[in-house]
């Protein structure tokens, strides 16, 4: 199976954050540590990895930061998260346009202040909706965000928040349609695109044709999981991306289990994972399995 080289660059300024894996120590006495440069995002995003799906779908606290750390702490490489724009430009982490189904406020989010939406709690929990800036404060890197802008209003106030906090690094955004748009916010932010619906596949041929190294990964619907587009993104210096639950009932309550091994056995980088888990489990076997 074609692997990404680890020394193709994104064309990414080294991020001023310094986090653990940023040190090596000098073995001789005496001798302050050399800083290392950090690691790409290509690199950290070089082999098989699980990604936690809102943190954990079967989860009533998902999309906040308590899930995402719980995440975190089974071994998941990466967070994806969705954000929606309250009506002052507060980036919350939301899935849904209308509130009433997984919160106590309802209507939709966009119509609410961001004073308004930390009034609501989660269903189940007691927990109010995190933030984008509170989930790029608690990662400071030490994990990789997958950020899924759920509509056009919310583009511009994301990307200005991974500028801001200097995410570039540690941070890809999915923009869906509005590849062109977000190129213009921002050529330096990594981008996630997914081809979809009847033109899917040429979707897919058009982004494989751009010249962007940060149009880093591309999303595969179930549809065009086939060994020749899988192919021909790892040719074109991208990653490839797939939702595991496609796959398999992840999200049945009488049989539920990861099928990030369906996604790993076709040579698909990342398995984004309603039960991450198990994807780590499937992730740490099939490096078994291809000698990583």
């Amino acid at each position: 199976m074609f692997r990404i080289a680890n020394s193709f660059g994104i064309g990414l300024v080294c991020s001023a954050l310094t986090f653990s894996l940023g040190f090596a120590s000098l073995s001789s006495a005496g001798k302050e540590p050399i800083r290392q440069a950090p690691p790409s995002l290509r690199e950290r995003l070089t082999g098989f990895r699980v990604g936690a799906h809102r943190g954990g779908m079967p989860f009533p606290d998902q999309n906040t930061i308590h899930r995402f750390e719980q995440a975190r702490q089974s071994g998941v490489d990466i967070v994806e998260t969705d954000l929606r724009v309250s009506r002052d430009g507060e980036v919350f982490l939301f899935h849904d346009r209308m509130m009433d189904d997984l919160t106590t406020c309802s209507g939709p989010i966009a119509a609410k202040s961001a004073s308004e939406i930390r009034a609501c709690r989660l269903r189940g929990t007691a927990l109010g909706l995190s933030t984008f800036r509170e989930l790029l404060t608690w990662s400071a890197g030490r994990v990789v965000i997958d950020a899924d802008v759920k509509n056009n209003e919310t583009l511009e106030p994301a990307i200005q928040l991974v500028r801001e906090m200097n995410a570039y690094l540690w941070v890809y955004v999915q923009v869906q349609g509005s590849y062109d748009r977000a190129r213009i916010d921002d050529a330096r932010v990594a981008l996630l695109v997914s081809p979809k619906g009847p033109m899917a596949q040429q979707q897919l041929d058009y982004y494989l044709a751009q010249k962007d190294a940060n149009l880093l990964i591309i999303e595969l619907p179930r549809s065009l999981c086939n060994a020749e587009n899988i192919r021909a993104i790892h040719q074109s210096g991208k990653i490839a991306s797939a939702d595991s639950w496609h796959f398999g009932s992840e999200r049945s309550w009488w049989h539920r289990r990861a099928r990030c091994d369906q996604v790993f056995g076709l040579g698909i980088d990342i398995a984004i994972s309603d039960l991450p888990e198990g994807c780590v489990g499937e992730k740490i076997q099939a490096d078994r399995d291809h000698g990583m």
